[in-house]
């Protein structure tokens, strides 16, 4: 029993002393692929780079598409969802294992309905800039694997989707000039809402 506790002792001793000498968290020059929601809602995949040890830039890209058969295959609807997000983060809680960091954050989504028969396609389409600024935790649990989240606030300066507001595209119907404007503020991110990770390389 002696001998299991004393292996335990050193290996978490070990582990502690890696950790203490290396500063996992800086990440300088250094590039990481992974997943991650954004503040404005995108989900997908991440790729961060490290321009300096305390400043990160970031794109996130996420893409739903589906399409469904109709009256017997005659008509097929289709419904699209993409987002880009572009972020960049600035250090200012330094740990070798961990970081907090100001966000600020701008996401383009475009989202589409519509259909195509044999002789039209068309349908509904928006889309909206949203803004973002926060405060995102990091967490290094490995040297080159880190997990993230974040909370914000959230400035959409058109917030159609929402809205119903839509425009007509392709053959549809629907008038396609209709001018629309709104607003909307939202504290949005936490623990699991705005969370991803990161694998460095």
């Amino acid at each position: 029993m002696n001998k299991i506790a004393a292996t335990l002792c050193a290996g978490t001793l070990a582990f502690s002393s890696t950790a203490m000498a290396d500063n996992w968290s800086n990440k300088s020059d250094e590039v990481g692929i992974g997943a991650n929601t954004t503040l404005g809602g995108t989900q997908g995949l991440q790729i961060r780079y490290g321009a300096t040890s305390a400043a990160t830039l970031q794109a996130t890209i996420g893409l739903s598409n589906s399409t469904a058969s109709v009256d017997d295959g005659d008509t097929i609807s289709t419904a699209q969802n993409l987002g880009v997000g572009v972020a960049a983060t600035y250090k200012v809680i330094k740990a070798k294992t961990a970081s907090g960091s100001l966000v600020g954050s701008v996401d383009y989504h475009q989202y589409k309905i519509g259909s195509i028969t044999d002789d039209a396609e068309g349908g509904l389409q928006n889309t909206d800039l949203i803004l973002g600024v926060g405060f995102q935790g990091e967490v290094f649990l490995a040297k080159k694997f880190s997990i993230h989240s974040k909370v914000g606030l959230t400035f959409d300066s058109f917030n159609g989707a929402e809205a119903d507001a839509f425009e007509g595209y392709g053959d549809d119907d629907t008038d396609d000039d209709n001018d629309y404007s709104g607003m909307a503020i939202n504290l949005s991110g936490g623990l699991i809402g705005g969370a991803g990770f990161t694998v460095w390389f």
